[in-house]
């Protein structure tokens, strides 16, 4: 049991160096987190070797993401688009159509020349990898910088980049205004002939806010009696 456990001692210290000499901190970080769980050295062994063999298959499995990816923008090269969706949708490849499209055209647009780490795409899915190709040149930049600097995102990480800022919600004056610009360009003809619509509209307008303004005064007295 002694001889096991300075076994186990050298072997800590030898993977940490290796580790560090690699550059590969999470890795040590990992071996770190591992001795916190309190185990036998024998199983935290096992489990720091599974955690990183995990990742190691990740970052295959990101390569081979990649490496489709690559074969889907070839494939498409040789046929006309009609055909591609055609050929996509067939049932041929054991992918979706619309992941295969869209495998290809980010490729096309900013795969084949990133350098974001392999192991991130699997994190993402084919959509939003091809939303990030059709975005301006410095938006893809900032993603790329921010999946090469974080470990850990989200699917909701990446749309935060990629959602379209929200336009500034218009003031009622605002939107009167409009509405009086709008009315001033409208023929005479045309304002009597939707002066009865225009009339109707307006009371049937006037008893909904008296609705609600029932529904909000018995609210605010329910509440103020509970």
């Amino acid at each position: 049991m002694a001889s096991y456990s300075k076994f186990a001692s050298y072997y800590v210290r030898v993977e940490s160096c290796k580790f560090m000499n690699d550059g590969k901190l999470d890795k040590f970080n990992n071996s770190i987190l591992v001795r916190k769980f309190g185990l036998e050295k024998r199983t935290e062994i096992e489990l720091s070797v599974k955690i990183n063999e995990t990742n190691k298959e990740l970052e295959k499995a990101g390569k081979s993401i990649l490496q489709v990816a690559k074969l889907l923008s070839q494939a498409k090269n040789l046929v006309r688009n009609k055909n591609w969706v055609e050929l996509t949708d067939s049932g041929a490849l054991v992918v979706p159509g619309r992941v295969a499209r869209d495998l290809a055209s980010a490729y096309e647009n900013w795969l084949e020349n990133s350098s974001i780490p392999e192991a991130a795409l699997t994190q993402v899915s084919a959509r939003t990898l091809a939303k990030i190709g059709k975005v301006e040149p410095s938006l893809r930049l900032k993603i790329e910088k921010h999946l090469n600097k974080e470990n850990n995102f989200t699917e909701v990480d990446l749309s935060c980049f990629l959602r379209k800022p929200r336009q500034k919600q218009k003031t009622i004056d605002e939107l009167i205004e409009k509405a009086k610009s709008t009315a001033d360009k409208i023929p005479d003809e045309e304002k009597i002939e939707k002066f009865n619509t225009l009339f109707i509209e307006n009371i049937q307008l006037k008893k909904k806010i008296r609705v609600l303004e029932e529904k909000l005064f018995k609210y605010k007295f329910d509440l103020n009696n509970s």
